[in-house]
């Protein structure tokens, strides 16, 4: 059976984790339990082995009580504790006040952790025991994990249980965690194979490798019962009636299948026990009575019905008269479902059966688009490429082109450029087929970053019209001309594209507000809007609208200093881009998360997860090599080596001064002239950012502060260099919109006034930059400058200060909406971000503040 990376399992699991270490937090306050549900196979153990991880980190006791092999959890904790077995209690009684003692004793040492895995019908004493524990221990921090495919075999709960249902993985989870196989399976096996699995771990590995026993099981059932289970496994439809009606059966025939304990009827319902079976029954049927199955199925449900296409589809023999039309309908279905790597499944056979070169080209380009869409990219490549074999209509390849923006990421601009420039030459019929491409080439110009594309970009751009340009422009004109976007149409904040849209529409408006915003320097509306975005997307599961906005969100937010946001949208991040670790945009995620390693302080685990990312190899996209390259810098210089710091961040431009990357270069300036001054290279560095910065474009305001502050930290004997420090120290609201890069910049220049002797001058700067540090929670660079103000006779208070005080103003203003009562939703509404992210914020704010529960917030707030 294929095996699943290490850690890989918990891919989409974000909830059902949190729920594991609330438990674990909230046990401070008493006994604990959560109770895992859901079917075989869905990942429950996984979770368990994890809870065990995460439990002893934090100093539990685990005992792990294996059910059904002959062992009891008297026996467990009693070898737990070191004691011999001894004889078992002869009453139920006993049995329980001797668990209870064994417990009470263990508590004694420190916390404890009770694992009770796949727990059924025979298991209801063991559930007693434990539950005559946990009641009788109030004061004992006890975590109980238990898991079981049924909710009726938990019996019944208490107030200290938390009953968390584990669900299939969602469709861009399962597609990571498939992907993450040494073995994964490419194109329409890998559709299939996903289709088959719903979101099940268990059956993506078997049907990955192939383990899943092709000639099925033998279930000896009745004909009648054996048609029901095979019309069952063909359709995602649960409702009895309706399958006994498509099956010809009746109630008889399923009371059978109950019987022999393959599948359960509950309020009408029919689900197989295990989903294995319902594989087996489907895969085991020979390929006639499969087709028998969908044609009952389609016959079933009325004309229009969506998945009476989709079954009818499974009829069509490609040498039939029509295939092409009935896939093609069978397409509309999946994708009105949002199944779209089905869609582009049935688009690419519908393509195989097209009878002229003109229709296959179309169909093809159908099957690159939904592809795309579902962020299969090496499927979607090759079904571009087989589409313009078919083509050498330059509007068809154009239009191809604009649908395909996924793949468009990462890559040479010049690759949308190109066909950009040939629809140009002749005008197309769909007016909106340039505004497309142009937003396309905008975004992959600045996933790669070639300032050539740049170049060639800004020649391609009409002049605009004098209301300024439409959502589907807006990041084109800012990509080629960052610094020109206000004096051109005003601020961002006024301008028309603030409008709201509908449907779609608004989707991709936020999406292009959300990465104007990035790259004409304004922030806030960068991050308000990629939140909206960011939400969005989640909730449509569409992972190939979003691969270069979760990186270019991710820099928002550690721009902007909120690392525990960050934390959060990379945990959410990896959910989109799954276990292949050579996937671009992962390497992209995964060199931003170093970055927040290192501000966080935790440089051992930065350090191997760089190393892990090199051992990976070279990366043709320049926001990654940038990306990269920063991470190495900043980690450098965590540890001490300011000269290997200074050379990584000196390679973000060439020799001749040209940038790596035309907009992220010019972001690590002032990191590099702090490595300079700290190794002595001023005078090297001086000569490069000088040449570097008449090769870029014209910055913006806050890039030319940037490079303005770059400068004067290389010449800090120059007379004139004090006063222009001191003027771009005072530059207002700076701290507050680029907090990190303003308190690198005091912190150096703090430390050579501190070299210098000018001891009173670096105190305040060293204040400032520690207060910002502290408040965005960059523990390593805080730990740095209070070193250093002890130095300049200045100690740091202690832990003196209120705890309120040590959160971020994000964090305040959650900690104060949820004192007044305000739930997680109300609260995200409120703050623009997501309930996820809430939540996750809320699980860092109350160890922060000495609390376990949310009801004890408004002492805390209060007497803040």
């Amino acid at each position: 059976m294929a095996e699943f990376p290490q850690g890989a399992v918990l891919l989409g699991r974000a909830a059902e984790e949190g729920s594991i270490r609330t438990a674990l937090h909230d046990s401070t306050g008493g006994p604990r339990t959560l109770a895992l549900a859901g079917e075989a196979g869905i990942g429950k153990t996984a979770l368990l082995r994890h809870g065990v991880a995460l439990a002893r980190a934090e100093g539990f006791l685990v005992v792990d009580v294996p059910l059904g092999a002959g062992r009891t959890l008297l026996g467990s904790l009693l070898e737990a504790a070191g004691r011999p077995a001894g004889d078992v209690p002869s009453t139920p009684v006993a049995l329980r006040m001797a668990v209870l003692n064994v417990v009470d004793h263990l508590c004694r040492r420190g916390p404890v952790l009770i694992v009770l895995d796949d727990i059924g019908p025979d298991d209801a004493e063991t559930l007693a025991q434990v539950r005559f524990v946990t009641r009788r221990l109030p004061s004992r921090r006890v975590v109980v994990l238990m898991a079981s495919r049924s909710l009726a075999a938990f019996g019944p709960t208490d107030a200290g249980t938390t009953i968390c249902p584990v669900p299939p993985l969602s469709a861009t989870a399962a597609a990571g965690l498939l992907d993450g196989l040494s073995d994964a399976p490419a194109g329409r096996e890998r559709a299939r194979v996903l289709r088959l699995a719903r979101g099940n771990p268990y059956l993506l590995s078997r049907l990955a490798s192939s383990s899943v026993e092709p000639a099925g099981r033998d279930f000896g059932l009745p004909a009648a019962t054996a048609r029901l289970l095979l019309v069952a496994a063909a359709t995602e439809e649960d409702d009895l009636g309706a399958l006994l009606a498509a099956a010809g059966a009746d109630l008889r025939d399923c009371r059978v299948a109950e019987e022999a304990g393959l599948v359960s009827v509950i309020a009408g319902r029919l689900t197989f026990r295990h989903p294995l079976t319902r594989l087996q029954c489907y895969l085991a049927a020979a390929p006639a009575d499969r087709r028998a199955a969908h044609a009952a199925l389609a016959g079933s449900l009325p004309p229009g019905a969506p998945l009476r296409d989709w079954h009818a589809a499974r009829l069509v023999r490609p040498t039939d008269d029509g295939a092409a039309t009935a896939y093609e309908r069978a397409a509309d279905a999946a994708a009105s479902r949002g199944r779209g790597l089905d869609a582009a499944a049935m688009l690419e056979r519908a393509a195989e059966c097209a009878r002229d070169d003109r229709e296959a080209a179309r169909l093809y380009g159908r099957a690159a688009a939904e592809a795309d869409r579902s962020g299969d990219i090496a499927w979607t490549l090759d079904l571009w490429r087989r589409m313009l074999t078919r083509s050498g209509d330059p509007h068809r390849r154009a239009a191809t082109a604009a649908a395909l923006g996924n793949t468009a990421m990462f890559r040479p601009g010049r690759t949308v450029l190109r066909p950009l420039s040939r629809l140009l030459a002749a005008p197309p019929d769909d007016p909106g087929l340039v505004a497309r491409l142009l937003s396309l080439a905008a975004r992959s110009i600045l996933s790669d970053g070639d300032p050539a594309d740049v170049v060639t970009l800004r020649g391609l751009l009409d002049r605009p019209a004098p209301d300024g340009p439409c959502h589907s422009t807006a990041l084109a004109h800012a990509v080629a001309d960052p610094a020109g976007w206000a004096g051109r149409y005003g601020a961002l904040h006024d301008s028309p594209l603030m409008e709201p849209l509908t449907g779609n529409e608004e989707r991709a408006r936020l999406m292009s507000v959300a990465g104007t915003a990035w790259v004409v320097d304004d922030s806030g509306i960068a991050a308000d809007y990629y939140r909206r975005a960011m939400e969005w997307t989640r909730n449509e599961q569409s992972y190939g609208v979003s691969a270069l906005a979760t990186v270019v969100f991710t820099e928002v937010l550690l721009e902007g200093g909120l690392l525990d946001e960050a934390a959060a949208a990379l945990r959410d991040a990896t959910e989109f881009v799954g276990g292949n670790r050579s996937a671009v945009v992962r390497r992209a995620l995964d060199a931003q998360r170093v970055t927040l390693l290192i501000r966080r302080g935790e440089l051992d685990d930065a350090a191997a997860r760089l190393e892990q990312d090199s051992a990976a190899g070279p990366v043709g996209s320049r926001l990654v090599r940038y990306l990269r390259l920063r991470a190495a810098g900043q980690l450098a210089a965590a540890t001490g080596d300011h000269d290997a710091a200074c050379t990584a961040f000196l390679r973000a431009f060439g020799p001749d001064g040209s940038p790596l990357h035309f907009l992220m270069s010019q972001r690590s300036v002032v990191d590099l002239a702090a490595a300079a001054l700290a190794t002595g290279r001023q005078a090297e560095v001086a000569g490069v950012l000088r040449t570097a910065r008449t090769r870029v474009s014209r910055p913006t305001a806050r890039r030319d502060w940037s490079w303005r502050a770059a400068l004067a930290l290389l010449h800090p004997d120059d007379d004139a260099a004090g006063p222009r420090m001191a003027a771009l120290l005072a530059e207002p609201a700076a701290a507050d919109r680029w907090p990190h890069e303003y308190a690198t910049a005091q912190a150096a220049y703090a430390d050579r006034l501190r070299t210098a002797r000018r001891y009173a001058q670096a105190r305040p700067l060293l204040v400032s930059a520690l207060d910002i540090f502290v408040r965005a929670g960059a523990r390593h660079d805080a730990a740095g400058v209070r070193e250093k103000l002890r130095s300049v006779g200045v100690r740091p208070a202690g832990g003196g200060e209120p705890p309120f005080t040590a959160l971020t103003p994000q964090q305040q203003m959650i900690a104060r909406l949820a004192a007044d009562g305000l739930s997680n939703r109300d609260i995200a509404a409120r703050v623009s971000i997501a309930p996820r992210t809430v939540s996750f914020h809320l699980y860092q704010i109350f160890p922060k503040l000495g609390i376990t529960r949310r009801t004890q917030l408004r002492g805390v707030v209060t007497a803040a």
